[in-house]
């Protein structure tokens, strides 16, 4: 592939719901394209987006994929990114560096939660909606262009319009230039002739409202429109790609992508009328010096500024790093990378189409894609400048996690190899997140859904030849106590020498929540010598290691010690160590012991129709609803707080209660007293945890 200019590159990502054929329009434009020379499927496991073996396994999409081709001497740079919201972190990254969105829709379902979710990452950015799958059973253009206004904008227009549907679904007609376009079984040779008499009436009525529309945006072709001028094709298009630009208006396009209908005119929008990043013109960056946003002009002739949206590892080449140039032209070299004090030798660039190379003639221009291997210390999100450059890209903000579990290894083997496996799964997925749980022992992995696990362990396999089973993470509960005692004890040992003396009488009591631990002295007239106080306290710290209600640790307790004694030759910090333990414990069990439980803060963000479900819902989980808010149009905020125990798969269950509209965000908040039934179960399960450890 030869040298692009700025001006003929288009960087193009593809998004919507799961299912919504995303890939198979990659698929058909790289077929049109000669970059393949079959059409690529994903159900027959031959698509080019789709290589990785996760992927093949469950036909759909499950990373973002980069697909670099030519057509008409612009070179298209267009990122395919997964449907389902457990793998939303790979449309973010693309959409991040994308300078213009295809959004597809189901011609049969319309535009669901997901794709209005997609839709998001990429809103103010200039695009177009492709309603495909127009070829299958139900397809209704009508009805999905209305849900496109309703859901997606109002100033969604259609630029083509279906000839039949369904199984009579043979073409496009190009509303503005005013021709029907079929093509032949391949759908490469397209064949553009008149529009046939029986859709006159249709493409008429269509035709008027986008000519209106289209003239509403311009005050000169207005007056021309209003005073009975002809407007041409050519004036309507130009002014329509302004208005597209600038967000006052969507295009909408419809074909079937399976059938490689309708794709070569979404082709042709996306050469002619989608920005170059020349026209984009400008980018955010954050000052080193000031800390500060500023805007940066995207110019070729400045030093190479170069930001990383992804990452990759590959068993034979290492690590992939896929990046786009901001300013500059780069052909390679070293570059400095500020978030990790260092640099690296950047000395191949390529860019890909799907998991092949494609070579891109040795350099790249301002705003071009490309990847490169064998970096030391680069990730994503890193920036990568030349020389003194001193501005930085502000990192992807990536979602919060929505569901843990925690992962097991089968062998020792698999045990000691599974750190290493997850630190480069983590590296290369940010949405994915692990951490250890020294209390329990546990290794949580924290994703977007249970999906997303069920790919992490496919791929912890595949990659690592690594086992692991799941299991439900454990509860950190606490124990307190309600009232204020009295203990006393007293460790006598003597065994022949000097032997083991120390007594203590505390006083215990609980105190706020959250305030952990008090510890007070009030020994008058030196029963006890001051040197041995401090070993009271620390055997008072260990028992609360472990309660004795079900060995959960102890928080939010005050102890005072009141009196004790000691012995001249036989008291030591030893003996008044367990002489406090002994007391704390045995003062424990008579200040009414109870088990406390995390209790995090929740806040639901679903449509309006079904908040009334999930506040029912949330109270069959013991939480308490503590209000709501208007968050988007039709979409509601309801904020609870709810025990930690009841949120274990939370998501999926709060999925199916809202086909999928509605998410999520918790932190934790306070411990509360656990309810006694839940407490007395709790007691049991662990009592079962604990002795199935010691088999």
């Amino acid at each position: 592939m030869k040298f692009y200019d700025s001006n003929a590159i288009r960087n193009v990502v593809l998004v919507g719901g799961n299912g919504t054929g995303k890939t198979s329009i990659a698929e058909a434009m790289l077929f049109n394209s000669g970059a393949n020379n079959r059409l690529g499927s994903v159900d027959a496991g031959t698509a080019v987006c789709d290589f990785l073996e996760e992927e093949t396994d469950k036909k759909m999409s499950i990373s973002g994929t980069l697909a670099t081709f030519e057509v008409r001497n612009t070179k298209i740079n267009l990122m395919d990114t997964p449907g389902s919201p457990d793998f939303m972190g790979e449309v973010i990254r693309m959409a991040r560096v994308a300078d213009a969105y295809i959004l597809t829709v189901d011609a049969s379902s319309g535009v669901d939660a997901q794709t209005i979710r997609n839709f998001e990452y990429v809103e103010g950015k200039s695009g177009v909606v492709f309603i495909n799958k127009m070829e299958v059973e139900r397809a209704n253009f009508e009805n999905a262009l209305t849900q496109v206004k309703e859901r997606i904008s109002s100033s969604a227009l259609p630029i083509t319009i279906p000839m039949g549907k369904e199984k009579d679904f043979k073409g496009v007609i190009d509303l503005i230039n005013e021709k029907a376009i079929t093509c032949d079984e391949t759908g490469k040779n397209l064949k553009v002739e008149d529009i046939p008499a029986e859709y006159s009436d249709m493409v008429a009525s269509y035709k008027e409202q986008l000519v209106e529309a289209i003239v509403e945006t311009d005050e000169a072709l207005m007056e021309k429109y209003l005073e009975g001028e002809e407007i041409s094709a050519e004036q309507l298009m130009d002014t329509f790609v302004q208005a597209s630009k600038k967000g006052e208006l969507i295009g909408v396009l419809c074909g079937a992508a399976g059938k490689n209908i309708g794709v070569q005119k979404l082709t042709d929008i996306i050469v002619d009328y989608m920005p170059s990043p020349a026209e984009v013109k400008t980018v955010d960056m954050i000052d080193e010096d000031t800390g500060e946003e500023i805007t940066v002009e995207m110019d070729g002739s400045a030093p190479v500024s170069a930001f990383v949206f992804k990452t990759m590892s590959e068993s034979q080449a290492g690590e992939t790093i896929y990046f786009r140039t901001y300013t500059g032209t780069f052909s390679g070299g070293e570059l400095n990378n500020p978030s990790k004090s260092s640099s690296e030798r950047v000395n191949q660039i390529n860019s890909l189409c799907g998991k092949e190379k494609v070579d891109i003639g040795g350099k790249m221009a301002a705003g071009d894609i490309a990847t490169t291997v064998k970096l030391k210390n680069t990730k994503t999100s890193d920036t990568l400048y030349e020389g003194k450059f001193g501005k930085t890209f502000k990192p992807i903000e990536f979602p919060p996690a929505l569901i843990k579990i925690a992962i097991v290894p089968k062998t020792q083997a698999d045990k000691d190899k599974l750190s290493a496996a997850l630190t480069k799964l983590t590296d290369e997925d940010p949405t994915l997140n692990v951490n250890f749980n020294p209390e329990f022992l546990q290794t949580i992995v924290l994703g977007m859904g249970e999906q997303h696990i069920n790919v992490l362990r496919k791929r912890l396999s595949n990659k690592f030849s690594l086992e692991v089973e799941v299991e439900k993470p454990r509860i950190a509960y606490r124990e307190t106590i309600r009232a204020k005692v009295t203990a006393e004890k007293k460790y006598k040992k003597q065994s022949g020498g000097k032997g083991q003396y120390g007594h203590c009488v505390i006083e215990m009591g609980p105190i706020e929540r959250g305030k952990g631990f008090e510890f007070e002295d009030k020994i008058f007239g030196g029963a006890i010598p001051a040197k041995y106080i401090p070993s009271i306290e620390k055997g008072c710290k260990e028992a609360m290691d472990k309660g004795v209600l079900a060995g959960y640790p102890v928080i939010d307790i005050k102890v005072v010690v009141m009196d004790g004694s000691f012995h001249a030759v036989d008291s030591s910090d030893m003996a008044f160590k367990l002489a406090g333990s002994m007391a704390f414990k045995d003062g424990m069990e008579k200040a009414k012991p109870v088990l406390l439980e995390p209790i995090s803060l929740v806040t639901v963000i679903v449509p309006d129709e079904y908040m009334g479900d999930i506040m029912g819902d949330m109270n069959g989980r013991r939480g308490r609803i503590m209000g709501s808010e208007a968050y988007k149009k039709g979409f509601t905020k309801i904020k609870a707080t709810v025990p930690e125990a009841e949120m274990f798969k939370y998501i999926n269950d709060l999925r199916s209660m809202t086909q999928g509209q509605g998410t999520f965000l918790t932190e934790h908040s306070h411990y509360d007293p656990t309810p006694a039934n839940v407490q007395d179960k709790v007691i049991e399960e662990t009592k079962k945890l604990e002795e199935e450890a010691e088999k």
